[in-house]
């Protein structure tokens, strides 16, 4: 949902896959406040509890549209991690939300409704850690990734592309679209926290796990696009996590 928001009601792209589930991350500093939150909302008789899955909820009606209500910051432990009380056997994996947190954009919406929703940077380190935690279970968000890498010089980055960011553009042969996957591992890089960049340093210097990401890309864009298609999307990952790890070695 963030992407959807973000492209569309920031940028004016259209976006070609709509996303059904809403995930909601809540920055909280103890359990009580996230039952609090989650009573509240099924108490307004609009929200269903899920039996089995803590986090989720449907709207509208029972088995309606999910909402996973994903709670960070002081209740993570160890850092990155969230597991249910009280029996703690409901883990998720919460690695870069408080980055993503901080360097969240606002977006009206309209009919007074304003969300933050997160930075097209932040949100391509989620669905890669993401990408790497369930890519056994869905490709979704490897294609998620690419959409955003190959799109991220049309949201509003082409003069900062021209006029200040030279030296990627001649890294990708002056193909802007090329340069925007460049400059979104760049962003990306800069706004991750240590721990954060250091979960998706070793996902990306790991060629096992790259060569899985590329393969499952092939396999997902193949028979809808020509091969030339898939080499410059292979490129576009590529070129993502190589600037992506350039900058960590420039800022340490």
């Amino acid at each position: 949902m963030a992407r959807d928001i973000t492209f569309v009601h920031v940028f004016g792209q259209e976006v070609k896959r709509a996303t059904r589930d809403v995930d909601l991350g809540i920055y909280l500093d103890g359990w009580e406040r996230f039952e609090q939150l989650k009573n509240v909302l099924i108490g307004t008789g609009m929200f269903h509890a899920v039996d089995g899955t803590p986090h989720r909820l449907h709207y509208e009606r029972q088995n309606g549209v999910p909402l996973d209500l994903i709670p960070f910051g002081q209740i993570e432990h160890p850092a990155g991690e969230i597991a249910w009380p009280p029996g703690n056997d409901v883990v998720l994996n919460v690695a870069g939300f408080e980055d993503a947190f901080h360097s969240a954009l606002t977006v009206d919406l309209g009919e007074e409704l304003v969300v933050k929703t997160c930075s097209l940077p932040s949100l391509a380190v989620l669905k890669l850690i993401a990408w790497c935690d369930r890519r056994k279970l869905t490709g979704k968000d490897a294609t998620d990734l690419l959409f955003i890498a190959q799109h991220y010089a049309a949201a509003d980055n082409m003069d900062r592309l021209y006029e200040q960011e030279s030296e990627l553009m001649a890294a990708a042969g002056y193909d802007p679209d090329l340069a925007g996957a460049f400059l979104l591992g760049k962003d990306a890089a800069l706004q991750s926290g240590r721990d954060t960049a250091a979960k998706a340093k070793e996902i990306l210097e790991n060629e096992g796990l790259l060569q899985e990401l590329s393969d499952q890309i092939v396999r997902a864009k193949a028979a809808i696009h020509s091969s030339e298609d898939v080499r410059r999307e292979i490129q576009s990952l590529d070129g993502f996590s190589e600037a992506f790890l350039n900058q960590l070695r420039v800022t340490g």
